[in-house]
């Protein structure tokens, strides 16, 4: 209910015939890139996305900076007519450990059709107004990790995407929520997250949209084998 990807950067689509490089920490930094055959488009020799990041880690802070570029051949199914899903997305991101928990910020930059994709383009929920992409915009992300005992956790957000575009769709994502851990494998969660929209911008949350924002709430259990 209160993941980034709501708003930040959004794509559910899986990375095929792809090769990653991840180079190993020396002396407080790590790199990666990779290339991938992008297979949204259908036209292999044009489609292709490739991406690359550093990151330092000092003590208690550790940064991240990513970019990614991709060239998709012209999409009909339900985009616009003549448009493609081109996208740039850079992004910059840091954590913070104290005493008291972990802090959070991100800031993303991201252009271009493909850069803010639909979560569910064919909206099987049958929202009255459909969403549109933004082609330029700006996320920013500030969060909390608190550890309230051993086992529970306490999880606070807030995501503000500023929409450059003419039509100013903007939107912001307040969450909060829970993890309490029952063993190295298993925890239970929690999650509340209310999204605000301006001038319907009609952004989903698992695929559900309404003009004017949406709430949702996530109770479950993850365990790792």
């Amino acid at each position: 209910a209160g993941q980034a990807s709501n708003l930040v950067t959004r794509s559910g689509m899986p990375v095929e015939r792809g090769v990653r490089y991840f180079s190993k920490r020396g002396r407080h930094v790590s790199t990666g890139s990779s290339w991938t055959i992008d297979t949204l488009g259908g036209d292999p020799m044009a489609d292709r996305a490739w991406g690359m990041s550093i990151g330092y880690d000092y003590g208690a802070l550790s940064l991240r900076a990513a970019h990614q570029n991709r060239h998709v051949a012209q999409v009909h199914l339900y985009d616009l007519v003549g448009n493609n899903m081109d996208a740039k997305n850079s992004l910059i991101a840091a954590n913070f450990r104290t005493r008291w928990g972990t802090a959070y910020a991100a800031y993303s930059a991201n252009r271009g059709w493909g850069s803010s994709p639909l979560y569910n383009p064919d909206n099987p929920y049958g929202a009255g107004v459909a969403s549109t992409s933004s082609t330029d915009s700006r996320d920013t992300l500030m969060g909390v990790a608190v550890p309230m005992t051993r086992s529970t956790t306490f999880l606070a957000s807030h995501i503000h995407k500023n929409d450059r575009d003419l039509a100013n769709r903007d939107a912001s994502q307040v969450a909060v929520g829970a993890s309490y851990v029952v063993s190295r494998s298993t925890d239970f969660y929690a999650a509340y997250s209310r999204t605000v929209n301006t001038n319907g911008t009609g952004v989903l949350i698992g695929g559900a949209a309404r003009p004017a924002g949406s709430s949702a709430v996530n109770v479950g259990m993850r365990h790792a084998f």
